[in-house]
C-alpha cells in the first residue's frame, strides 16, 4: 500500500474510534465485548467488505483488545506471558509488561476500564491492573493461573473465577475483594447482567445466579457434567446455557427453564471465550466437537430453541462467531468469513489471511479486526456508490447484493440514452463483462449474467459521456 494512503487511512480509522470511543457498542474491552457476553456489536454494517490496512504490532499475537485507539495484545515469550500496548497512529509501543512465572499459550484477553488495563496469565501470580497507557502498577490480586479466565467489569467492580476459589468480585479501582462465593469455579469468564453474575461450579455442575452483593438468588442444575468450559449469555429478560450437550434457555428472574434443546453433538467441548452470540432473529453457536479435536461447527437455532441450519468449519477454527446486524464473522481455517446470519451461508470471505485459530475476530464500531501472527488486520465495509465529480443524472441501484447468477439493476431516467457498462475486480482487471443499455423514459431494470464469475468482490462501472458512477457488489 503506498504509504501515503496507509497513513491517511490510520487517520481516519482513528479518528473515527476516539469520536466513539466511550460510546456502548463502540469498542471492545472485554473478552466478549460486555459483562453480559452477547458477543453481539449494535452496528449498520453490511457486506461488502474491504481490507483498509494491516498494523505490525511487532509480536506474534495471541489474545487482543482494541480501545481508544490502541491495541492492547498478549503474546509468549521465553520468560513468559507478556503484554503490550502498542499506539498505531504514532507507530510505538507504549509499554511491554511480562506476567511473573507465568508460561505456555497465554489465552487471557486484556481487559479495559477507564484507565486501567487487567492482565494475566497461565500458571502466573495473579490479576494486575496497570495504567493502560503508561504500564504502571496501579495493583495486585494474587491467585492462580489466569489460563482461560478473562475478568469481566460491570460498574466499579470486577468479576473473577480463579481456580481453586470460587466466585471473587474485587473493587475494579482498588482491587480490595468485597466477596466471595461458592467454590470449583469452571474455567471460563463470569457472565454479569443488570441482575445478577452467573457463576457455574464444576463440583455441584450448577449454574448459580448471585446478586451483585454476592448473595444467593437461584441456581440451576445443569444437564450435564461441568469439565472445565461452559458458555452462558444474557439476552433481555433470557439466560442462555451451552453445555457439552444442550442449549437451554432460563428465565434471569428464577431460574426456571423455558426450553431446554439437546445439541447435535453429546460429546462437545466449548471454547473457553464463550461460544453463544446472536443476531436480532437467531442465537448462533459455535461447537467444538469431540474430545480435544480440531472439529469445529456453527450453528443458527430461533428463539424457541430449532436449529435453523449448521455449517461445518475447517480446522483449527476455534474462535466463535461475532455478531453485527444481521450478519456474523469469524475466522475458518486461517480465512475471515462474512456469514448472513438467518442461514449461515457466507457473503464475503478474505483468504490467505493466517488468522490466529483461537483468537477471536472483534467488531468495533466501522471497523472489523482479526489477529494474524504480528498483524492486526482492520476491514471496512466498501461505499456502496462511488460517485466521480460528473455524477450520472439517472437514479439507479442494485435489487440484490449478494448476488448467484445474475445481476439487476433497476433505473429511472427523465429521458432516453445510451449507457455503457463493465464489471472489474477491485484491482481493476475487467473481467469480460461490458455491454451498452439504451434505456428509456421512466423505469428501467436491466440484467447482467454473472455466473461464470467466481466468488468473490467485484465493481459495475456505468458510463455515459464522462459521466461515471459506479457500486462493488459480491458474487457468491
Amino acid at each position: 500500500m503506498n504509504k501515503t494512503v496507509f497513513q491517511f487511512a490510520l487517520v481516519f480509522i482513528f479518528t473515527i474510534q476516539l469520536i466513539h470511543a466511550q460510546t456502548p457498542g463502540m469498542d471492545w474491552p472485554m473478552v466478549d465485548g460486555f459483562s453480559e457476553r452477547t458477543g453481539h456489536v449494535d452496528s449498520d454494517m453490511s457486506p461488502p467488505f474491504e481490507l483498509k490496512t494491516s498494523v505490525d504490532v511487532g509480536v506474534n499475537v495471541s489474545e487482543f483488545s482494541f480501545v481508544d485507539g490502541i491495541i492492547y495484545c498478549s503474546y509468549s515469550t521465553p520468560n513468559g506471558n507478556a503484554f503490550r500496548a502498542y499506539d498505531p497512529m504514532s507507530n510505538r509501543v507504549l509499554w511491554d509488561r511480562v506476567v511473573p512465572r507465568s508460561r505456555g499459550g497465554v489465552n487471557f484477553v486484556p481487559a479495559v476500564s477507564d484507565d486501567i488495563v487487567y492482565i494475566g496469565g497461565q500458571g502466573g501470580t495473579g490479576l494486575y491492573a496497570l495504567n493502560r497507557m503508561t504500564g504502571d502498577s496501579i495493583w495486585f490480586y494474587a491467585n492462580q493461573s489466569l489460563y482461560g479466565r478473562n475478568v469481566a467489569i460491570k460498574g466499579d467492580k470486577l468479576f473473577l473465577q480463579p481456580p481453586a476459589q470460587g466466585l471473587v468480585c474485587l473493587d475494579k479501582d482498588t482491587g480490595e475483594k468485597l466477596w466471595e462465593f461458592g467454590s470449583g469455579s469452571a474455567q471460563t469468564v463470569p457472565l454479569v447482567d443488570d441482575r445478577h453474575v452467573y457463576f457455574t461450579s464444576r463440583i455441584h455442575d450448577t449454574l448459580f445466579a448471585v446478586t451483585h452483593d454476592g448473595e444467593e438468588s437461584w441456581k440451576y442444575l445443569l444437564p450435564s457434567e461441568v469439565i472445565d468450559f461452559e458458555a452462558t449469555m444474557s439476552i433481555g429478560d433470557t439466560i442462555l446455557v451451552k453445555t457439552r450437550t444442550n442449549l437451554i434457555a432460563l428465565d434471569q428472574s428464577t431460574g426456571q427453564e423455558i426450553w431446554n434443546t439437546t445439541l447435535m453433538d453429546s460429546n462437545s467441548y466449548i471454547t473457553t471465550s464463550n461460544a453463544l452470540t446472536y443476531t436480532p432473529k437467531m442465537l448462533i453457536v459455535h461447537e467444538w466437537i469431540g474430545d480435544w479435536s480440531d472439529t469445529f461447527m456453527i450453528q443458527g437455532f430461533d428463539y424457541n430453541g430449532n436449529m435453523i441450519w449448521n455449517h461445518v468449519l475447517e480446522p483449527g477454527s476455534g474462535g466463535p462467531a461475532v455478531s453485527f446486524g444481521n450478519y456474523l464473522t469469524q475466522a475458518n481455517g486461517g480465512d475471515l468469513e462474512i456469514r448472513h446470519a438467518m442461514d449461515g451461508n457466507i457473503v464475503q470471505e478474505f483468504e490467505g489471511l493466517n488468522l490466529r485459530p483461537y483468537t477471536r475476530v472483534k467488531v468495533v464500531d466501522d471497523l472489523i479486526l482479526a489477529a494474524g501472527g504480528s498483524l492486526i488486520h482492520m476491514f471496512t465495509p466498501i461505499t456502496t456508490h462511488v460517485k466521480s465529480e460528473d455524477d450520472l443524472d439517472i437514479k439507479w441501484d442494485l435489487i440484490t447484493n449478494p448476488v448467484k447468477e445474475r445481476l439487476t439493476l433497476r433505473m429511472i431516467t427523465q429521458e432516453p440514452f445510451d449507457l455503457k457498462y463493465r464489471i472489474h475486480d477491485l484491482k481493476g482487471v475487467t473481467q469480460g463483462l461490458d455491454g451498452e443499455w439504451q434505456l428509456r423514459r421512466g423505469i428501467n431494470l436491466e440484467n447482467i449474467n454473472i455466473s461464470n464469475l467466481p466468488s468473490g468482490q467485484y465493481v459495475l462501472t456505468i458510463k455515459s459521456g464522462k459521466k461515471v458512477s459506479s457500486v462493488s457488489f459480491i458474487k457468491t
